[in-house]
């Protein structure tokens, strides 16, 4: 129990630090139904020990969601915990800011990116000299340059990879 509320042992010392940083939005509260007093107090207190315990990087989105959901239901039942919302906004910015930082340490060295430009570099020129000899051989056989360009374009454009549409 809390303050009245039947809730979850583990959300006490959670819900009790809240109030004491926050201020105590339940004697603001709109609410006269005790069971939607003792629900929306019981799912804020999962709210926040959630929120208290998750590690940035095992915050999911739909997680982020949920939490959202519960804050905004525990407002149309009357608990003053609009101020909430900012404060999630800023936990969902530090989550994708976690998120972010992590992908660019778990990406390719630079070296690597390096080889993979140079590679790719290598592919191209091999690739524009394929396109210049097919080109070459089409007015060689007699075919207007105009007409030459545009087959050779139709032919390297032929590919069945969808990257092909991209370049």
């Amino acid at each position: 129990m809390f303050r009245g509320a039947p809730v979850y042992p583990e959300t006490v010392a959670v819900l009790e630090k809240f109030i004491d940083k926050y201020r105590d939005f339940m004697d603001i509260t709109s609410i006269s139904s005790s069971f939607s007093r003792c629900a929306a107090f019981r799912t804020l207190g999962l709210v926040l020990h959630g929120m208290d315990t998750a590690q940035l990087l095992d915050v999911t989105d739909h997680r982020l969601l949920c939490w959202r959901d519960a804050v905004c239901e525990a407002m149309t039942l009357g608990f003053w915990v609009d101020f909430l919302l900012n404060l999630m906004r800023g936990l969902a910015r530090a989550v994708f800011g976690a998120r972010a930082i992590q992908s660019m340490e778990s990406s390719s060295s630079l070296d690597e990116i390096r080889a993979a430009a140079k590679a790719l570099s290598l592919k191209q020129r091999e690739l524009e000299n394929q396109h210049g000899e097919r080109r070459a051989l089409l007015l060689a056989q007699g075919v207007s340059a105009n007409g030459a360009d545009y087959v050779a374009e139709a032919v390297t454009r032929s590919s069945r990879k969808a990257s092909a549409v991209l370049f």
